[in-house]
C-alpha cells in the first residue's frame, strides 16, 4: 500500500508440523525475518484478571491490587494457588518481588507489592518506567493460567504536556 503495508494469507495443512518456523519478506535488497512458533492451541480453562488501585505509581509506593479468577462457565476458581511476580524493565524484565497466596471462595485474591526506589526510565514512555505484574494461578485440577498487566511508574508526581494548537501561527 502507499503506507508500506502488505499482507497475505497462508493456508496451513490439516496435519501441521509443530515447532519454530521463520517467515521472511523481501523487497529489493531489503530482507526482514521473524520467527514464529506453531503449536497446538489449548483453550484456557479459566480467566485471570489483575486490577490495581491506581493507574500509575511513584517509586517506593505500595501497589495494592486484586486478582479475580473465574472459570469460563461462570464458577469461581476457589482455593487456587497464586504466584504474583513484579518485574521492572530496563534492557529486559528483572523480577524484584514475588507474592504467594490463594484465591478465596469467590475466586479473589488481594495483594500488596512495595516498589523499589530506582527505576530505568524509558524514552518511549517519556522517561517513565514500566513494571510488569504477572499472576500465575493453578487450580485444584492442576490447570495453570496466567494474567499480565503493565504499570506505569512515573518519574514525577505531576506531568505537564503542552501541545500547540497548530505548528505554524498565521502571519
Amino acid at each position: 500500500s502507499q503506507f508500506g503495508i502488505a499482507f497475505t494469507d497462508f493456508t496451513l495443512a490439516d496435519e501441521v508440523n509443530e515447532g519454530d518456523f521463520k517467515v521472511s519478506a523481501k523487497l529489493g535488497d531489503l530482507v526482514s525475518e521473524k520467527s514464529v512458533q506453531v503449536k497446538q492451541y489449548v483453550l484456557p480453562k479459566f480467566k485471570v484478571a489483575l486490577k490495581t488501585d491506581k493507574d500509575y505509581y511513584l517509586p517506593k509506593q505500595v501497589v495494592k491490587g486484586n486478582l479475580d479468577v473465574q472459570y469460563f462457565f461462570g464458577k469461581p476458581v476457589s482455593g487456587g494457588e497464586v504466584e504474583i511476580t513484579a518485574a521492572s524493565f530496563d534492557v529486559g524484565f528483572n523480577e524484584f518481588a514475588k507474592v504467594n497466596s490463594k484465591t478465596d471462595e469467590k475466586g479473589a485474591c488481594e495483594f500488596e507489592i512495595t516498589l523499589p526506589e530506582n527505576f530505568a526510565g524509558q524514552p518511549l514512555a517519556k522517561g517513565n518506567a514500566i513494571v510488569k505484574l504477572e499472576a500465575a494461578v493453578v487450580d485444584k485440577a492442576a490447570h495453570k493460567q496466567t494474567g499480565t498487566m503493565m504499570l506505569t511508574i512515573a518519574k514525577d508526581p505531576l506531568t505537564i504536556d503542552v501541545i500547540p494548537e497548530r505548528a505554524n501561527p498565521a502571519p
